[in-house]
Formats: C-alpha cells, structure tokens, sequence
C-alpha cells in the first residue's frame, strides 16, 4: 500500500475522505494499485480551501459518477484512440481530471473529443497526487499562520519534487506551473 498513508490520514479526517466503491471500478481498465488506493485510502472531500488554492475537485468520484472519456463526451467515439480507457475522476480549475489507465498516471484534460486534447501532466499515481495536494495545504497552511512573511514555495517545490520526481520532470508538468503562479502572485 501507499508509503504515505498515515500523513494522508493525519492530515485529513480519515472518515471524510472519498473512496470509489467497489462497483464504481467495474469495467473501467485501472491498475491494481489504484484500484486499492481509490477503495482503501480515497481521495480529499471537496473544500473551499483545496477548490481555491489548487483548483481541485474530485466531483466525479464524489458523486459516483467515474466514467470513461468516451462515456462522458457525447461524441465519445471522437475521443482519440489512446485515451478511450482514461477514467474522469474530477476537474481542476475546470480541466478535466484524469486516470491513464495502462499507467496510473494522472493528467489534466482541456479541451474536447472535437477540438482535441490538451495533455498536462499531473503525478504518477493517485497516491501521489493525494500526498501532494495534503504537503501543498500544510505548507501553505503553515505559512499563513507564522508570524513570520516568507514565501514557502521553493521549499514546497523541493519536498514534492522528492515525493514525485516525475511531476517536476519538466517545467511545463502541472506542478511547478501552479507552484510558479502561486509564487509570482498571479493566484
């Protein structure tokens, strides 16, 4: 199971995260590990907090609504060939939040089957994301509360970029873009 488990339970209240059920995961082509991740550990409950500051928003698993692209789009047959298995978990800041459900791999999602697909890599796992958003919202958290101004992003970018090597890959992933807007005051 996940190596962060416990600092995703200390920080959120275990009983108000949101797991799949086993019956939301039928048919839908998720490894095994995330599977048991969605089912056992889930992902954060909607805040205000979270919707603000990260953008995040697991409604669709929240709602019992996980779903193929094909299945969501009305032109689901558009969808290209290689995302027909990627399972919507959510949305962020109104992307689409995404499962690549071969890898585990999560993306952001602009656009539509008929415009085409912007791709914006996330986190490797939905393990990983969970524990990135949890260290985000402590840091920032944190940060608000010292009596101290300092700007806690460097040192954030330093601690997830170990958590998810793969997330701070490239500048342009998801991750060091919102940390650098976040930094730069442009949220």
């Amino acid at each position: 199971m996940n190596t962060h488990q416990d600092e995703v339970f200390n920080y959120w209240d275990k009983n108000q995260l949101v797991r799949a059920t086993a019956g939301d995961l039928v048919d839908l082509e998720l490894p095994e590990a995330t599977c048991q991740y969605l089912l056992e550990v889930g992902v954060a409950p909607f805040t205000t907090r979270l919707k603000q500051l990260l953008g995040f928003d697991f409604d669709h698993l929240r709602n019992n609504r996980l779903c193929t692209l094909p299945d969501h789009f009305p032109l689901g047959d558009k969808v290209p060939e290689e995302m027909r298995s990627w399972v919507l978990i959510g949305h962020c800041f109104e992307q689409l939040l995404c499962i690549e459900a071969g890898t585990g791999n999560i993306y952001l999602l602009d656009g539509t089957p008929a415009s085409g697909f912007l791709k914006w890599f996330v986190n490797t796992s939905v393990s990983q994301l969970m524990f990135c958003i949890t260290k985000s919202l402590d840091c920032f958290e944190n940060a608000r509360q010292s009596k101290k101004a300092s700007n806690p992003v460097p040192q954030l970018k330093a601690s997830l970029s170990d958590i998810d090597p793969d997330a701070f890959a490239n500048q342009v992933h998801w991750w060091p873009t919102i940390l650098n807007e976040i930094a730069s005051g442009q949220m």
